[in-house]
């Protein structure tokens, strides 16, 4: 606990008893105990909002499934374009044909 030991703490909360008045010690700390729970409580809300490891699975998903959908683009060109030169030998060939008869 910030490298405050056992006894300096003691000694640190008997000063504030003479200072602030030994009625006033008690709310005091449990007004410090309140603020630290506040404070760490708000810390784990931050973490678990940041949670880095669940973004970075989110954004390697979408990566792959990205590259797939180019993997598959890449395909689908192949066979427009196979389509398309098997297009032209038909129209050709239908042309050779016509000008046979």
């Amino acid at each position: 606990m910030l490298g405050v030991g056992s006894s300096e703490l003691l000694l640190i909360l008997l000063i504030a008893a003479i200072v602030i008045g030994p009625n006033n010690v008690r709310p005091l700390i449990k007004a410090f105990i309140k603020g630290l729970r506040t404070f760490k409580k708000y810390i784990e809300e931050m973490k678990s909002e940041l949670d880095i490891p669940e973004d970075i699975d989110d954004v390697t998903r979408e990566i792959k499934d990205t590259a797939a959908d180019l993997s598959l683009k890449d395909e689908m060109e192949e066979v427009i374009s196979e389509a398309s030169a098997l297009k032209k030998e038909l129209l050709a060939d239908k042309r050779a044909k016509k000008n046979q008869v």
